[in-house]
């Protein structure tokens, strides 16, 4: 099966600290987020998604870039779009309201060496935090 999704990514911080996500099934995170329902604005779908997976507001929220990522799994292939915002999240001890999801805060300086996918988002968030410069990449 072969599936298209349109997705948005945050990268909700909190002084020197950036919020992660992991399937409780995994051992990488991702950043928090989702699903764009259609006629969603995705500044509109991040808060939700947010609002969804820890109950808080976000605030500040800033477009950074977007990546292209394709990829296959168990339930087949997958092509992405993933518009990725920062934000600011105030609450410093944060949990799950979805019973399948963990979220810890991870220290900016601590994420080169942590295991975040897609690989070429982690990059480019990474970049995006010495220059600020907008950015768009692709696995495809």
């Amino acid at each position: 099966m072969k599936q298209f999704e349109y997705i948005v990514r945050v990268v909700a911080m909190r002084g020197s600290s950036v919020l992660l996500c992991r399937g409780k099934k995994f051992d990488w995170y991702y950043f928090p987020g989702g699903h764009v329902d259609f006629g969603e604005h995705p500044a509109k779908a991040i808060e939700r998604e947010v609002r969804e997976e820890i109950g808080e507001r976000i605030m500040g929220i800033t477009y950074m870039g977007m990546i292209e990522n394709v990829f296959s799994d168990k339930k087949g292939k997958h092509h992405e779009i993933n518009l990725v915002f920062s934000a600011r999240c105030a609450k410093k001890n944060v949990a799950s309201l979805e019973p399948h999801l963990v979220f810890i805060w991870k220290e900016k300086k601590d994420l080169a060496r942590t295991a975040i996918l897609p690989k070429k988002m982690k990059q480019c968030v990474l970049e995006w935090m010495k220059n600020k410069k907008i950015f768009w990449a692709t696995n495809a």
